[in-house]
């Protein structure tokens, strides 16, 4: 049958071809050959062209219909072509059949693009496309810009974010998970996320499994938290990570993939484990720290101490939880505690440091350096107070003491005689001492921050200062500079002075300060001249006396021994050592304690020099010594010398002993004799009686006497006054004057008897021993003076109580308080009274600074009825002062006057204390 239908279809046998019918005319035959040649052509590219188009945009909507257009196109062109087959061939079942599929073909086209005219309809119109695109491209510009944004959110986020689609494919690796992992994204499967990216469990040992890897984890379903794994990457350090997953779900349900978030959080727990070792020790801290730490609530109470306050303070912790800061305060700081705790609260400062006063259990004050800052919360509101409180109860203790010792030392420093100052290394002026400030006529805040080489002192001529800063400059090198130099004083006066300037180096051997020192040898330059003269007078002396001399150089220990002294020990100039050793060598063993004793006595209590020894000589005897010499002191009482001379005493101590064996026989006279002096000492002790009773006597008849003799003067005094009254009148001037004149020498002549009255009852009339305070005596006195009001009186220092008799001493200080008053030039003038306790006598001192007393006339005072100024200048018997001399002599004292014309008097005298 398909054989038959084949043979139907290509028979052509009862038709002729087409180009019969066109009658085989060339032009026609090849219109319709070329024109359905070209037809064909077009439409067998045209499906071609479709299809390629299709493939290449499948995107395309109605692609079906676009293929049925191909078939169609395909089968027109097909027919086409069968056409130009026709011209010759007369298969027209064949052509026809062609065409029927064309038909059928445009009619399932037709049919397929009838059901598709609604959507085509829908279709947007070019317009409408161009405003879609136009839309869809500025969505998908904005689109980019969310992904860019997105992504560089992702890359600027601290936390590493990764994510993976549903297949375990890594879809998001950011910035930070690069940086952590330090490797860039890769499409890896989940089996080796662990090994590629160095995944380990939080021991950092183990590497995570695939089950515990939190992406993989969220990736099956679950939600993973807080879940901590180690980076350990081939290059880099470690890295401890706190990972949170999630799996990724579609509206729809669908499973899409998971993200993993993960922070790194190895500072943070390097933080934690500082904080928590910060705590511990914190902990360690509060409670074994030296100083008291102490947590306080605002209102003042104790919330927590460590051990070492409630030690600083004697409370058990007990105790001292159950009191606060207000009620061990000492109560005058307590004020000022309270108006920081209101500063601290307020804001208007943020910790304070004072220091301060606690008592403690016992009461006692224990002096502290607190230091408190207020802890806040995250409101800026106060919570409690942090309070460090350091015991520095010592340090003030050591402050008080240094404070002491700086007055100690300042009172020290002023009052030294050298010139000593303090300067920088470079010659600066910090401090200079008192006596150098009185001596250059300036005061300290004149010179201080000064060069020291302008100061006026070093100004006599260029060349001082220039040697003062070379000696600054050698100074600040290390050196120790000395030498004597010429200063320039107030008034224009020149002094010669020993000066020295001492480096001093601070603890790390730096110069810090230099110490200039002056010492005023004006004086001794006048005394080394006159000793060189003297020394001169003094070798003739040595060479011409028979005596051995020595001079001992106390603070070299050298001993200058003259020919004469080594001769009396047999020795040659040459063979004698020049030091004190020398001579102990010599000295009789027994005999060198003594010696030394003496000498000591001499040095320290001024006790005369003079005693025997035996000394050895050359030829082995003994020689006796008598030796004898005075020390000499500075100005502060130190021992610089001492000379001495000796005698060869032995022929003197053979006559002794020849003596004594004459004092035996001489002893049985003397005991004859005091049986006679017995007989004689009654007939003296009957005659003692009858000169007590003749003493008594002579008082009486001396107040008889001054009775008679004064009541006629006081008769002729009041005579000459009545006379004056009755001839007021009457009487010129020179008749007044001789009036007066008589009065005075009635005056003159009434106390003339009352001082002999008074000198001879010294020493005769006795009163009995007392306990005087000699300073209310001494006021009493004052009291009883006519002291003019500009006059000052000054008793300085502490005057002593004695056991005495109150007579004699009375009338020793009135008399010369009142001789200092009486004989002053001015009426504004000053007395000083003072005192000097010694071993057995007190030493009293009356000052005055009137016009002085010439040397020459200071033993003829003392004498009796002796005055320096005729009786008609100035008023006085003459009497005060041999009283005075008499009453200190009959105590057992002396008395003595230091004074020069224009200088003032100064009177001592000895007093003994019993």
């Amino acid at each position: 049958m398909l054989l038959n239908l084949t043979e139907l279809l290509l028979a052509n046998s009862s038709f002729m071809p087409h180009g019969m019918c066109y009658l085989w005319k060339p032009g026609l035959v090849g219109l319709h050959l070329l024109s359905n040649a070209v037809i064909a052509l077009s439409y067998f590219s045209i499906p071609f062209t479709l299809v390629y188009i299709l493939r290449k945009r499948p995107d395309i909507p109605f692609n079906g219909i676009f293929l049925l257009f191909a078939a169609f196109i395909v089968s027109c062109g097909i027919g086409h072509a069968f056409d130009i087959w026709t011209l010759w061939h007369p298969n027209y079942w064949l052509a026809g059949n062609i065409k029927a599929m064309t038909a059928s073909v445009s009619l399932l086209t037709a049919i397929a693009l009838i059901k598709v005219i609604p959507q085509i309809i829908a279709l947007p119109s070019p317009q409408q496309m161009q405003e879609q695109i136009r839309e869809r491209e500025q969505a998908e510009i904005e689109l980019i810009k969310e992904r860019h944004f997105l992504q560089t959110l992702l890359n600027n986020l601290s936390d590493g974010i990764v994510a993976c689609d549903q297949n375990g494919v890594l879809t998001l690796f950011n910035q930070a998970t690069q940086e952590i992992h330090g490797l860039p994204q890769q499409f890896i499967h989940s089996e080796n996320w662990a090994q590629y990216y160095d995944l380990y469990l939080p021991d950092g040992q183990t590497m995570m499994s695939p089950e515990e890897i939190p992406l993989f984890r969220a990736l099956h379903g679950e939600a993973v938290r807080n879940v901590e794994m180690m980076i350990i990457p081939k290059q880099g350090e470690p890295r401890l990570l706190l990972a949170n997953g999630d799996p990724i779900i579609a509206s729809d349900g669908e499973k899409l993939g998971a993200v993993v978030a993960m922070r790194d959080i190895t500072e943070r727990k390097l933080i934690e484990e500082a904080l928590h070792e910060s705590e511990a020790r914190f902990s360690e801290a509060f409670s074994n720290a030296a100083i008291g730490i102490a947590i306080v609530s605002l209102e003042g109470q104790w919330l927590e101490i460590n051990p070492a306050l409630c030690q600083m303070l004697n409370y058990s912790e007990a105790e001292l939880l159950a009191t606060n800061y207000q009620s061990i305060t000492y109560p005058e700081d307590l004020d000022r505690d309270l108006l920081y705790v209101e500063q601290l609260i307020s804001g208007e400062i943020s910790s304070c440091q004072i220091e301060k006063r606690y008592l403690s259990k016992q009461g006692e004050i224990v002096w502290v350096h607190l230091s408190v800052s207020v802890v806040k919360n995250e409101k800026n509101q106060p919570l409690y107070f942090v309070a460090l409180i350091k015991n520095i109860t010592h340090r003030k203790e050591a402050e008080q003491a240094l404070r002491e010792s700086e007055r100690r030392f300042r009172a020290i420093f002023n009052s030294m005689f050298q010139f000593i100052g303090l300067l920088k290394p470079d010659g600066t002026v910090l401090e200079v001492n008192q006596t150098a400030l009185d001596f250059g006529g300036f005061k300290l805040e004149e010179i201080v921050n000064r060069p020291f080489w302008e100061i006026s002192w070093w100004r006599i001529d260029n060349k001082t200062q220039y040697q003062l800063q070379q000696a600054i400059t050698q100074a600040a090198s290390g050196e120790f500079v000395r030498y004597e130099v010429d200063i320039l004083g107030a008034n224009e006066r020149i002094a010669t002075i020993d000066f020295s300037i001492k480096p001093v180096r601070d603890e790390t051997g730096q110069i810090s300060l230099l110490i200039p020192e002056g010492r005023d040898i004006t004086a001794s330059k006048k005394i080394q001249e006159e000793l060189r003269k003297n020394e001169q007078r003094w070798q003739l002396a040595i060479q011409s006396t028979g005596d051995g001399i020595w001079d001992w150089n106390v603070q070299t220990n050298e001993v200058y021994y003259s020919p004469r002294w080594k001769e009396m020990r047999g020795y040659q100039n040459d063979e004698i050592r020049g030091n004190l050793e020398q001579w102990a060598e010599l000295v009789y063993p027994d005999d060198y304690e003594l010696v030394m004793k003496a000498v000591e006595q001499h040095f320290n209590k001024r006790i005369p020099f003079k005693l025997e020894y035996r000394t050895l000589h050359r030829d082995g005897s003994y020689r006796w010594i008598l030796t004898q010499g005075q020390a000499v002191w500075d100005k502060i009482g130190q021992v610089i010398r001492m000379v001495g001379a000796e005698t060869d005493i032995t022929e003197r101590k053979q006559a002794q002993t020849e003596l004594a064996q004459l004092n035996e026989q001489l002893e049985e006279r003397v005991r004859q004799r005091t049986s006679q002096l017995e007989q004689v000492n009654k007939i003296l002790l009957a005659t003692t009686s009858q000169l007590e009773k003749r003493n008594q006597e002579l008082d009486q008849f001396a107040y008889v006497a001054s009775h008679d003799l004064k009541a006629p003067l006081r008769a002729i005094a009041n005579l000459s006054e009545w006379l004056e009254e009755d001839l007021e009148d009457k009487l010129d001037d020179d008749t007044r004057h001789n009036l007066n004149l008589l009065r005075g020498r009635v005056h003159r002549l009434e106390n003339l008897i009352n001082g002999l009255l008074a000198y001879s009852r010294v020493g005769r009339v006795s009163s009995e021993f007392q306990l005087v305070s000699v300073e209310r005596l001494l006021n009493d006195i004052i009291d009883s003076l006519a002291v003019p009001p500009e006059f000052t009186i000054e008793i300085i220092g502490e005057m002593p109580t004695l056991r005495t008799q109150l007579l004699p001493l009375q009338q020793t200080l009135s008399n010369l308080i009142d001789n200092a008053i009486t004989h002053h030039p001015r009426q504004d003038g000053k007395v000083s009274i003072s005192v000097v306790e010694q071993e057995n006598f007190y030493e009293f001192t009356i000052t005055d600074d009137g016009k002085g007393i010439d040397p020459k006339y200071h033993d003829k005072i003392f004498t009796i009825f002796q005055t320096l100024e005729a009786r008609d200048n100035k008023e006085s018997t003459g009497i005060g002062l041999s009283i005075v001399k008499k009453a200190v002599e009959n105590q057992g004292g002396a008395i003595a006057l230091k004074s020069q014309l224009g200088q003032g008097s100064s009177f001592r005298f000895t007093w003994k204390k019993n």
